[in-house]
């Protein structure tokens, strides 16, 4: 199968990205991709209710990093914080914390499509 031009752009600037992400994180956590968490969206809107639909987002602490008490972009032990209105853990080492939304893990990879393309093409003709 071949990819179109801009599947591979967009592979490309994704790999691109990735290696950037490796050189400042080398030993980020694979499993959440250096988030500390998982996200994941669901519609709670019952089927055959008249709610409109729509999605709630879902967030889990990520079970091989933060819930170990390592930092998701280094993979060393955190320090704990205490402080007046939550707890929380700090990475002394690159600086990463849980409240700290400048430390942003690397994205999923993108979906390739041009198979679907190609069959839908091939059923127009």
């Amino acid at each position: 199968m071949t990819h179109s031009t801009c599947c591979n752009n967009i592979q490309k600037l994704y790999q691109e990205e990735l290696e950037e992400y490796k050189k400042k994180h080398p030993n980020f956590c694979t499993s959440c991709q250096g988030w500390g968490m998982h996200f994941s969206t669901y519609d709670p809107s019952p089927a055959g209710v008249s709610l409109s639909s729509g999605s709630m987002l879902d967030v889990d602490t990520c079970t091989e990093c933060v819930d170990k008490e390592l930092c998701p972009c280094c993979m060393i032990p955190t320090t704990p914080v205490f402080d007046h209105e939550d707890n929380h853990h700090v990475c002394t080492e690159c600086g990463w914390s849980e409240d700290d939304e400048k430390h942003v893990g690397m994205h999923d990879e993108p979906e390739c499509f041009c198979q679907e393309i190609s069959e839908m093409s091939l059923i127009s003709d």
